[in-house]
């Protein structure tokens, strides 16, 4: 079992605000961790909050356009426009813009289904920053989260797709099993067998698509 993040455009509704970006994020490493302690660490469920930011630092109209299109995310219509193009919404996103510009694709991204909290705020921030010809290095600031829902901080993260593979995918306790996940792309890959860790960390890092072959690391194993 596989996945990885991927980087897309979409639309949303009309007299919000353009296009998503979605991006790949960087998270901290963590495990590995027992199938056990795993579970308890990580969330259930598949309900999304939006967590604003500090919004101080934005134009009015940004302010405006930006509380708008983080709040929609969570929104029924948007969540089935976002599934009629083959995408989820999922945990952990975030979403950064440029503070002075009203919203549009050059000027905001949202990270989706990445692995912690800070991995989607610096996914989203990196993309942002990107944006736009001859933009200034670190001129936007991140503006939302998109969370579990019961989200409280936890030692252990894996991204909302990770979280359900494992859940749904685990088998039993007949033959070793290893989750791999990559910290800076969102990719992970669950591995049952002989040699499975190693297995799991090269087609984990194979989808990572890292020019320095991958950074997976495995965060859940049973031997």
């Amino acid at each position: 079992m596989r996945h990885s993040a991927s980087v897309i455009a979409a639309g949303i509704t009309a007299g919000l605000a353009g296009l998503l970006l979605v991006a790949g994020a960087t998270a901290a490493a963590a495990g590995p961790l027992t199938p056990r302690q795993a579970k308890k660490q990580l969330f259930r469920g598949d309900k999304l909050r939006v967590e604003l930011l500090d919004l101080s630092g934005l134009a009015p109209t940004t302010r405006a356009q930006a509380e708008a299109v983080a709040t929609s995310l969570t929104d029924p219509e948007i969540a089935a426009q976002w599934a009629a193009m083959g995408f989820s919404m999922g945990y952990y996103g975030a979403m950064a813009v440029k503070p002075d510009r009203p919203l549009s694709p050059e000027s905001m991204a949202i990270s989706n289904n990445l692995h912690s909290p800070e991995a989607a705020e610096a996914a989203a921030m990196q993309a942002c920053n990107a944006l736009g010809e001859g933009e200034r290095e670190g001129e936007c600031v991140p503006v939302a989260l998109i969370l579990p829902r019961r989200y409280k901080a936890r030692d252990f993260t894996l991204s909302q797709a990770a979280t359900e593979a494992f859940r749904t995918g685990w088998g039993r306790p007949n033959a070793p099993q290893y989750l791999a996940y990559s910290p800076s792309t969102g990719a992970f890959v669950i591995a049952r067998g002989a040699g499975a860790d190693a297995k799991a960390l090269a087609s984990c890092n194979e989808q990572t698509g890292l020019g320095d072959g991958g950074d997976c690391v495995i965060g859940i194993a049973e031997e």
